[in-house]
C-alpha cells in the first residue's frame, strides 16, 4: 500500500496508521508514505523522526509539489520493480480517502490479474484547454481530442509486473503534471498495461454510514478527523443484520468489467 502524502501532512497519516493502515499492516501488507523533498527544515526534522518512529517513509528527491505527482508515482513504479515485481497486487492511494481496507485486501486475496491497472475508469475524458482551469493541458503539450482511458488518481490497484514496464516506459517519455492521465492512461496505452473498471473504486466523496460502507473501497476527501471518525462508526456500531444481509446480496453482484483501450 503505497499512500502518497503531501510532505506536511503528519497528521493525515496519523490517522491512516491508526485506522485503515493499521488494519492493512494487520493483515500483511506493507504500508509506505510517499513524500517528497523540502526547503523546510523544521519539517524535513520532522519527517527524519517520524520514519525513524515508524519506518514507513518514502521520500523522493523532487520538490513535494502537486504539480510533481507524476515524479511520486514514477519513484512508486520504481520501487515496487525494484522490490517486490512478483507481488500480486499494489494499492496506490491519496491521504485524503477513506478506504475499506477489508474489501481491498479479501480483493487481492481473491483475484489474480496480469499487467493490470484496476480502479475508477475514466473514458472519452478530453484536456481542458482554458487556462485558468487548474487542468489546462495546451495543444503544443498534448494535442489529441481524447486521453486514453485512466484510472483515476485518487486511488487505483495495479499488479506487480505492471510495475517495471510502467516505469521503464514512463522514463522515456516526457511527462505530464496529470499524474492518473500520464501514467495510468497513456504511459499504460504504450506500456499495453489493461485498465479494468471496479464500481467499488470510487473517487468521491460518499455520505458513509455503516451498513453502506461495504458498497465501496474509496471514498476521497476526508479530513483526518473524519477518517477517524468513521472508523469507530464502522467498527463499533454494527448495521441492523437484516439490511447487512440484503446489502451483502447486492454486493455479490458487483464486478470487474474491462473497458476497452483502443
Amino acid at each position: 500500500v503505497f499512500v502518497t502524502s503531501a510532505v506536511g501532512n503528519f497528521l493525515e497519516r496519523e490517522a491512516i496508521r491508526e485506522t485503515w493502515g493499521g488494519y492493512a499492516v494487520e493483515r500483511g501488507a506493507v504500508l509506505l508514505f510517499v513524500v517528497g523533498d523540502t526547503l523546510n527544515q523544521t519539517i524535513e526534522d520532522k519527517i527524519l523522526e517520524e520514519d525513524e518512529k515508524y519506518s514507513d517513509i518514502l521520500q523522493g528527491k523532487y520538490f513535494d509539489s502537486y504539480y510533481n505527482l507524476t515524479l511520486k508515482t514514477m519513484s512508486v513504479m520504481k520501487w515496487v520493480s525494484d522490490n517486490c515485481e512478483k507481488i500480486k497486487f499494489v494499492f496506490k492511494v491519496d491521504d485524503d480517502v477513506f478506504v475499506n481496507m477489508q474489501a481491498i485486501v479479501d480483493f487481492s486475496e481473491m483475484r489474480y490479474f496480469k499487467s493490470a491497472i484496476i480502479g475508477n475508469i475514466a473514458r472519452r475524458w478530453g484536456p481542458q484547454r482554458n487556462p485558468v482551469n487548474k487542468w489546462y493541458l495546451p495543444k503544443s503539450i498534448y494535442k489529441e481530442l481524447r486521453f486514453p482511458n485512466f484510472a483515476t488518481g485518487t486511488s487505483y490497484l495495479f499488479t506487480g509486473d505492471a510495475a517495471k514496464p510502467l516505469f521503464e516506459t514512463a522514463n522515456k517519455m516526457s511527462p505530464l503534471y496529470l499524474e492518473d492521465v500520464f501514467m495510468t492512461g497513456i504511459v499504460a496505452e504504450k506500456a499495453h498495461i489493461r485498465r479494468l473498471h471496479h464500481s467499488m473504486i470510487r473517487n468521491t466523496h460518499l455520505s458513509i454510514t455503516s451498513c453502506n460502507y461495504k458498497f465501496f473501497m474509496t471514498s476521497h476527501k476526508h479530513t483526518p478527523q473524519d477518517i477517524k471518525r468513521l472508523w469507530h462508526l464502522i467498527y463499533e456500531h454494527p448495521c441492523d443484520k437484516k439490511l447487512q444481509k440484503a446489502l451483502d446480496k447486492k454486493i455479490k453482484s458487483l464486478s470487474i468489467k474491462s473497458k476497452s483501450t483502443s
